[in-house]
Order: structure tokens, then C-alpha cells, then sequence
């Protein structure tokens, strides 16, 4: 009996221990983070604008961490597969999502049974940067002109094409709100990522598309995309001829694109505030901001943790206006 109950007392002593290893792994000072590699999900495809930012942060954070900070791609469903990857990884700062506001704001607002819920499941890092979003054709395009687009959508309702990086996101949110503004009807076709949705144009089996200018410049260059309306509230340095949405009569169009960074739930805010911190760096580097974000057409941001989640409670109403107006629900 007596060897019997010093089994159970060293068991219990073996389990307390392994309990108290655990945590201390998971309660590690902020001063230590990070001591193994840290992954960004990045929910579209390689080379796309996400991964471009995803990556060159990824750089820079495993020279200034000395440790490997790696890109995990998890395209489709509209950010889904990606943001629930994240929101069910273990919240100590080694599983970081490079989001947009299709996961943080339009998904819960579209679908009835989304897998996770913004609000509850990330905790949010930093905005990193705003980009402008290009509406082009193909050169050989009898559209040559916003106007020209609806009025050949009125013409022929849900015969003319676009494609955007998957249904419910904001670039589909975007131009189903400019139907119903214009009372016109477009089809659209959803894909994995912008990527494919630009080669599909250029190969002559879509009509238009929205996109970051980095992914349609070399096309606009060579001849073979027309650029017809840029969102944001100035015209593009890149573009100065092409007028913005606001100066063609359509203000309430104007949805940017905004990369940022968060969290699983429950990360440890001392963790969440030294990512910040070191990300605000990475960003505010001169080399950094010439060579990707100024490169690709954005403008850093760099909203700190409180900042971030005040400014996502302050756009949620505009986002909930345009869905509820669109009437739009997916399952």
C-alpha cells in the first residue's frame, strides 16, 4: 500500500511539474519573445499584395528577433481558411495573421455561420498600411471610362464580367454597391486571389477587375490594361490622369485596402506590444517604406493596438450599411 500511494505521490508530482512547465512556456516575459520561429498566415496566394508585405516583414523581424519569422499562404474562402487558422493556434505571439478587412469586418456581417468571430477570437497588433485599389480593363476595351462601364452594363445587365479575390470581400462588396447605386447588374466571378483575377483580364475571360496597383502596373506600362478609376481621396502619384471615385460622383465607394496584423485571443498584451512596437519600426524604416510600401503603392499606418481597435469599432458601421443594403448572406 505504501509503494502503492508513493507511485501516486511521484504521478502527481510529474503531472504538477509538466502543468507548471507549460505555463511557464506560455506566460514567457516579453523581453524573451520570441524563442522559436513565429509563422504569418497570409490567406491569398504567393506573390499577391499581402504576401509581398507578409514577406518583407517576415525579413526584417527575423534580423531584428534573430529568429526565423516564416510566410504560411492559406488562400480562399474569402480569408476564412486563414483567419480560423490563427484564431485557433495557441495565443503565444507564434501565430500571427497579416489580415484585411474582408476577415476583421465583411465576413461576419455576410456569413451565418462563420467559423470564428473577430471581435472574440484576435486581438489586434497594428495597422500596417493603406493601399488604393485601380479599376481597370484591357486596352483593346470599348470601355474607356466609368460611365462607359455602367452604361454597357445597363445595355446588357449581368453580362459583363469581373473577378475579385472571393465572394463577400470588399472589392465585391465595392462594386455590387455601385450597381445598386447606378441600378446596373455586372456577373461576377470569384477567385483564390487577385493574382488570377488580373491574368484572367489580360487573357480576355473577364470585362474589369479592382486591384493594388502593384499587380496592374506592369500591364498598364506595356500597353495591355487601361486604368479607368482609382478609390481613395486623391488621385495616384503613378496615375495623375485617372480621377478618383469621389471626383466621378461616387464618395461613398471609396473602400481602400488596409493590410494589418493581429493576434490569436488571449495573446499576452506585454507580447502583443513589443510586436507592435518592433513592426511600427520595421515600418517607419526609411529603406522599408521606399523600397515596399511606397514601391507598392501604399501608405504606411502603423496604428498601435488601441488605435487599431478603435478604428475597426469606427468603420463597423459603414461596412454593416453597404452589406445590409446589399442584402447579401452566404452560408
Amino acid at each position: 500500500m505504501k509503494s502503492i500511494r508513493l507511485s501516486l505521490y511521484r504521478a502527481g508530482l510529474l503531472a504538477l511539474a509538466s502543468v507548471l512547465y507549460a505555463g511557464s512556456a506560455t506566460a514567457q516575459p516579453a523581453s524573451a519573445y520570441p524563442q522559436r520561429p513565429v509563422k504569418l498566415v497570409v490567406a491569398y496566394s504567393p506573390g499577391g499584395i499581402f504576401d509581398i508585405f507578409g514577406r518583407a516583414i517576415a525579413q526584417r523581424l527575423t534580423e531584428v528577433w534573430k529568429q526565423s519569422v516564416v510566410v504560411e499562404n492559406r488562400p480562399g474562402a474569402s480569408e476564412i481558411i486563414g483567419a480560423q487558422t490563427v484564431a485557433t493556434a495557441a495565443p503565444d505571439g507564434y501565430t500571427l495573421f497579416v489580415s484585411s478587412e474582408t476577415a476583421l469586418q465583411t465576413n461576419p456581417l455576410l456569413y451565418a455561420k462563420l467559423p470564428y468571430a473577430p471581435m472574440r477570437d484576435f486581438a489586434p497588433i497594428i495597422r500596417i498600411a493603406e493601399g488604393t485599389r485601380v479599376l481597370v480593363v484591357r486596352q483593346d476595351s470599348a470601355i474607356k471610362s466609368l460611365k462607359d462601364l455602367e452604361d454597357t452594363a445597363r445595355k446588357a445587365p449581368g453580362r459583363v464580367t469581373y473577378g475579385t479575390s472571393g465572394v463577400g470581400t470588399p472589392v465585391h462588396i465595392l462594386q455590387n454597391w455601385f450597381g445598386l447605386q447606378t441600378g446596373t447588374q455586372y456577373n461576377h466571378i470569384p477567385y483564390k486571389g487577385t493574382i488570377q483575377t488580373v491574368q484572367d483580364l489580360v487573357g480576355g475571360q473577364l470585362d474589369f477587375t479592382w486591384a493594388p496597383l502593384p499587380l496592374v502596373e506592369p500591364f498598364i506600362k506595356n500597353g495591355r490594361l487601361r486604368p479607368i478609376a482609382v478609390t481613395g481621396r486623391a488621385r495616384m502619384t503613378a496615375l495623375p490622369d485617372v480621377p478618383t471615385l469621389t471626383e466621378l460622383g461616387h464618395p461613398d465607394m471609396d473602400m481602400n485596402l488596409m493590410i494589418s496584423l493581429v493576434a490569436p485571443a488571449q495573446t499576452p498584451p506585454d507580447i502583443i506590444a513589443k510586436i507592435a512596437r518592433d513592426v511600427r519600426a520595421v515600418l517607419r524604416d526609411k529603406r522599408f517604406e521606399q523600397q515596399v510600401t511606397q514601391a507598392n503603392a501604399f501608405t504606411t499606418v502603423a496604428d498601435m493596438p488601441a488605435e487599431f481597435a478603435a478604428s475597426l469599432k469606427d468603420e463597423a458601421s459603414s461596412f454593416k450599411e453597404k452589406v445590409q443594403a446589399l442584402n447579401v448572406r452566404l452560408d
